[in-house]
C-alpha cells in the first residue's frame, strides 16, 4: 500500500479534497492533509514540521506520494523529505492537488506500484483537456519519472492502427500484468498511458504508420514484453477488412441495394438513430440517495456486462474469430473502473443520477473517439456509444428498444451487428435495410441464421426513406419499394404470409428425407463451429454435419493447446449428438464393418487458420496478402508437433463420432501425402500410448482453390471425398476478396466461372464413385439449388436453419427439368446476375 498526503496554503483546501477523494475512491486508502499555519491551521502558508508530521501519519511500506499546490508549500515539503532522510521513501509530485490526488487514489485502491501512481497523478489533467478541447501536453520522457524497467518501441503497419477489437485482446491476455504496462504514442504526442484501461488506449488514438513505446515494469518484463511482440506480430497480420466504414449518406454514386438475407418484409420506417431512450431528469438529493445511484449504476454496468457475455456465447458459432473479439471489446468498456470511477463522481459532484452521468461520461468519450484523424478509429466510437445504450436501458428498464412496438416496422440503420439482432429477435420488425454491409458481414451472416429479410448497400436511398411512412423489401432480391400504393402493400403482405406458411411447414417436415418429385434422395447436412450449431443441426433435421470449422473452437485458447484439450473441445461440441436418439454414433457401430447409413456423421475440417484470421498461438508471420498465404494446411505442415496431436485428437474423437477429415487450402498431391504421413505418426504415437482411437479415417479435400479444382483427376485416386467450397473458390476465381464491399458484385458462387470448375470437379466425382458435397453459402440458397442438383450434387451441407428450406426446396422440384441442356444454358451467362435471374424465371 502507498499512502497519500495533500499539501496547500489553505487547510481547509486541503481537507477538502481529502474528503471529496475518499468519498469518490475509497474512505480505506491512507490519506492525509497537511498546510495553514497558526494554532488552528487556520492562516494561509506552509510548515515542513506539519508536513513530516503529515507523512509518518500516512506512512506506508510501498511509500507516501505528497501533491502540493504552489510555490513555499513545495518548498517546506522538500524540507519535510529531508528531516525524514530516507526512513520513508516519500515521492514528491507534480499533479495538480484535486485531479491528481483522485487519480493517485485510484491507482493507489488498485495496487499499482509507486512509480504508477505518480505518472497517473500527472496526467490527470488529460481528460479535462480532452473535454475542453485543449491540445494534448507532449509526451514524458522516458526517463522520469523512473517507471519503466523496460522499454521498447514499434511502428504501427495495420490498416487501423491500435482499434479496440486486437487491444482488448492484449488486455485480456495480460491480465494481471496490464497495469504494469504503459503504452505512449510518440508520434501522436499522448500518453504514456496504463494498459490495463481499454477507454486510456482508445484516447491514444494510434493510427498506421504512428510510432508506440512500451514501458514495462514489473517482475515479469520479458513475458509481457513477449505477450506484447506476439500481439504486435498478430496485428501486423490481421485481416484488411476486419470491420467496414459505414455508408456516407447521399451517396448518389453508390449501386443500388443487394439482396443480402431472403424473405419479404413489409412495415412502417423506423430509424436506430431515432430512438429515444428517455434518459431520465432527477437528481438524488441526499447523501444516501447518491450512494444508491452509485449502486445502481454498478448493478446496471453487472448486467449489461451479462447480456453481452450471453450475445458473445450465442453468436460465437456464428462470426468468425475477430468479430467475436468485437464483442468481447465492449465487454471490456464496461468492465473498465476508470469509466465506472468518473461516472461516480459526477453522481456525487452534481449531483446526477446514474443514467444521465454514465450517458455522458460514456458520450464524452465516443465524442473524444469520433474526433480521431484516422477515419477506423473515428468510426469505433459507436462501441462506447453501445456501450452507453446497454448501460441506460438497464437503468431506466428499457433493455429492448423494440419490444412494446404496436405495429410492423422495418428497421433502418447503418450496419446489423450482435446487439440489434439479439433484440429484434421475437419483435414486430419485420426486416431490416442497411445503408452500408453487404452479404459477408457478420451481421448478414446472424440475420440469414434467423431467417430476418435483410437489404444492405442503401445508402443511395436514405434522403428518400427519411421521409417515408412505409416501405417493403425483399432480401431475396434487393428491391426496395417507398411509399408503395395501398394494393401494393395488400399484396406484399400476402406473400409474406403464404412464405411464411411455407417455412413453417418445412419446418415440420424437416426431420423427413429430402426427396425430389421424381424420387431422387438427397443428404442435406448442417454446417458448424460450436455446440449450439450442433444443437440447430439436430433440432432442423440435418442428416449429418457437412463442415465442422475447428478454428471456431479453438479461439478460447491463447497458448498451444495440448491433444487432451483438443480433444475435450471437440466432444463438448459434438456430445449433443449422444443424445440424440435417432442417431448412431461411432461407438455403437462395429469396426469391423462398413459405417452404419444411420450414423450421424460429422465432417471435421483440420484447423483452417493464417494471416487473415489469426488465433494468438499459432501465427504464419507478416504476409502482405494473407488470403494467398500460409495457411490451413500449409501453416499446420509448419508446425509439425502442434499438427500430430491435433490429428491424434481427431483420431481419438473417430472412436466416439462417426468422423470424416476434411483437408483445407490444399493445391497438389504431394500435400495430401505428407498430411498421411503426419497422420501415421499420430496414429503410432496413440498406437504406442495405448490410447483408444479410430483407424484407418476417411481422408477428404476442401475443393476451394483453383488448383485443387483443375487438378482434382490427380487428387482424386489419394481421397475417399472432396467437399467444395464455394465461399474460397470464388473470391480465388474472380479474384475478389471476401467481404469487400466495393466488389461485392463478385461475391455470388453463381458466376458461370466458378460454376464450370464445380462441374468438372463433380462430374469426375461421380464418374469415379468418390462422395462429393458442397458446403459453401451457395447450397444455402434455394434459388441455386436446382443447378447444383443438376451439376450431379446430391449431398449439401448448409446453414443449420436453412436445413428445413433447402429440404422444402428439393421436394419441389424434379430432376428432368434440370436437363443437360438446361444446365449448358445457364452455364453460359456472362455473369452471376444472368443466372439468377434466369434461375429465379424457371
Amino acid at each position: 500500500m502507498i499512502g497519500l498526503l495533500l499539501v496547500s496554503h489553505s487547510r481547509a483546501l486541503a481537507d477538502a479534497a481529502v474528503d471529496l477523494i475518499r468519498r469518490t475512491v475509497s474512505a480505506t486508502i491512507p490519506i492525509a492533509a497537511a498546510g495553514g499555519v497558526g494554532e488552528t491551521h487556520s492562516e494561509i502558508g506552509t510548515d515542513a514540521i506539519d508536513i513530516q508530521q503529515g507523512i509518518e501519519s500516512v506512512a506506508q511500506p510501498d511509500g507516501v506520494i505528497i501533491l502540493m499546490d504552489m510555490g513555499s508549500a513545495i518548498l517546506s515539503t522538500e524540507m519535510a523529505k529531508d528531516l525524514l532522510g530516507d526512513s520513508i521513501n516519500v515521492r514528491l509530485c507534480s499533479g495538480p492537488l484535486v485531479e491528481g490526488g483522485i487519480a493517485a487514489a485510484v491507482q493507489i485502491q488498485a495496487g499499482s506500484p509507486i512509480a504508477d501512481v505518480v505518472a497517473a497523478a500527472q496526467r490527470s489533467l488529460l481528460p479535462k483537456q480532452d473535454q475542453l478541447g485543449e491540445p494534448m501536453p507532449a509526451a514524458e520522457p522516458t526517463g522520469a519519472p523512473a517507471v519503466a524497467e523496460e522499454s521498447f518501441e514499434s511502428v504501427l503497419e495495420n490498416i487501423y492502427g491500435l482499434h479496440l477489437r486486437p487491444v482488448a485482446a492484449l488486455i485480456k491476455t495480460l491480465g494481471a500484468e496490464a497495469k504494469n504496462v504503459q503504452i505512449e504514442n510518440v508520434t501522436g504526442k499522448r500518453g504514456p498511458i496504463v494498459a490495463a484501461s481499454l477507454v486510456e488506449i482508445a484516447r491514444l488514438q494510434a493510427k498506421k504508420g504512428d510510432t508506440i513505446r512500451f514501458l514495462l515494469s514489473g517482475p515479469n518484463t520479458a513475458g509481457v514484453r513477449k505477450e506484447i511482440e506476439s500481439f504486435l506480430e498478430r496485428l501486423r497480420n490481421e485481416d484488411m477488412h476486419p470491420a467496414q466504414p459505414a455508408a456516407k449518406k447521399d451517396n448518389s454514386a453508390s449501386p443500388a441495394p443487394i439482396a443480402v438475407s431472403s424473405g419479404l418484409a413489409v412495415g412502417r420506417v423506423l430509424f436506430a438513430d431515432r430512438l429515444d431512450l428517455r434518459i431520465p431528469d432527477t437528481r438524488p438529493n441526499t447523501t444516501t440517495e447518491v450512494e444508491a445511484e452509485c449502486q445502481r449504476l454498478t448493478e446496471a454496468i453487472g448486467a449489461a456486462q451479462q447480456s453481452v457475455a450471453q450475445r458473445v456465447a450465442k453468436f460465437s458459432s456464428s462470426l468468425d474469430p475477430a468479430e467475436v473479439a468485437i464483442l468481447e471489446a465492449q465487454e471490456l468498456i464496461l468492465s473498465d473502473d476508470m469509466l465506472l470511477g468518473i461516472a461516480q463522481e459526477r453522481i456525487r459532484s452534481k449531483p446526477a443520477n446514474a443514467a444521465a452521468a454514465w450517458f455522458e461520461t460514456l458520450t464524452e468519450v465516443a465524442e473524444d473517439q469520433a474526433g480521431a484523424a484516422d477515419e477506423y478509429l473515428k468510426q469505433r466510437a459507436i462501441d462506447f456509444r453501445e456501450a452507453a445504450s446497454a448501460v441506460v436501458q438497464q437503468l431506466i428498464g428499457q433493455t429492448n428498444q423494440f419490444a412494446n412496438l404496436n405495429e410492423d416496422c422495418v428497421l433502418i440503420c447503418a450496419e446489423l451487428n450482435p446487439t440489434l439482432i439479439d433484440q429484434i429477435q421475437s419483435t414486430r420488425i419485420t426486416g431490416v435495410i442497411e445503408l452500408g454491409g453487404g452479404s459477408l458481414s457478420h451481421g448478414a451472416i446472424l440475420a440469414r441464421s434467423i431467417g430476418l429479410p435483410v437489404i444492405a448497400n442503401a445508402a443511395r436511398s436514405e434522403s428518400v426513406l427519411r421521409s417515408a411512412e412505409i416501405v417493403a423489401i425483399d432480401g431475396s432480391t434487393g428491391q426496395l419499394l417507398v411509399n408503395p400504393a395501398p394494393e401494393v402493400i395488400q399484396e406484399w403482405r400476402q406473400r409474406q404470409a403464404d412464405s411464411q406458411e411455407l417455412q413453417k411447414r418445412a419446418v415440420q417436415l424437416s426431420q423427413t428425407p429430402a426427396i425430389s418429385a421424381d424420387n431422387i434422395t438427397f443428404l442435406i447436412a448442417a454446417n458448424a463451429g460450436k455446440r449450439r450449431d450442433v444443437e440447430l443441426a439436430l433440432a432442423n433435421g440435418a442428416d449429418g454435419i457437412g463442415l465442422f470449422r475447428s478454428e471456431f473452437l479453438f479461439d478460447q485458447f491463447h497458448a498451444l493447446p495440448s491433444e487432451e484439450e483438443q480433444l475435450a473441445a471437440y466432444r463438448d461440441a459434438l456430445e449433443p449428438i449422444l443424445a440424440d436418439s435417432r442417431w448412431k454414433t461411432a461407438s455403437e457401430s462395429s469396426t469391423s464393418n462398413p459405417r452404419s447409413s444411420e450414423e450421424f456423421s460429422v465432417t471435421l475440417r483440420l484447423l483452417d487458420i493464417g494471416g487473415d484470421k489469426p488465433l494468438p498461438f499459432l501465427s504464419p508471420g507478416k504476409e502482405s496478402n494473407p488470403f494467398l498465404g500460409v495457411r490451413g494446411l500449409r501453416l499446420l505442415l509448419r508446425h509439425p508437433e502442434f499438427f500430430e496431436s491435433h490429428l491424434g485428437a481427431i483420431l481419438r474423437l473417430a472412436e466416439l463420432f462417426s468422423i470424416k477429415l476434411l483437408v483445407p487450402m490444399v493445391t497438389s498431391v504431394d500435400e495430401l501425402s505428407r498430411l498421411k504421413q503426419h497422420l501415421e505418426k499420430a496414429h503410432q504415437s496413440l498406437k504406442a500410448r495405448k490410447l483408444s482411437h479410430q483407424w484407418p479415417i476417411e481422408i477428404g479435400a476442401m475443393i476451394e482453390t483453383p488448383a485443387s479444382a483443375v487438378a482434382f483427376d490427380q487428387m482424386i485416386k489419394h481421397l475417399d471425398f472432396a467437399s467444395i467450397g464455394t465461399n474460397d473458390l470464388t473470391q480465388y476465381v474472380l479474384s475478389a476478396e471476401r467481404g469487400n464491399p466495393q466488389l461485392e458484385e463478385f461475391a455470388d458462387s453463381l458466376h458461370p466461372a466458378v460454376l464450370r470448375l464445380c462441374r468438372d470437379v463433380i462430374a469426375l466425382a461421380n464418374q469415379r464413385a468418390l462422395p462429393i458435397s458442397i458446403c459453401g453459402e451457395i447450397a444455402s440458397d434455394p434459388v441455386a439449388v436446382p443447378l447444383l442438383a443438376g451439376l450431379g450434387l446430391r449431398v449439401f451441407s448448409v446453414a443449420p436453419t436453412a436445413v428445413p428450406t433447402i429440404k422444402a426446396t428439393i421436394r419441389t422440384f424434379s430432376l428432368s427439368e434440370i436437363t443437360p441442356d438446361r444446365v449448358t444454358h445457364l452455364l453460359g451467362y456472362q455473369n452471376a446476375v444472368e443466372t439468377r435471374q434466369a434461375l429465379q424465371d424457371r
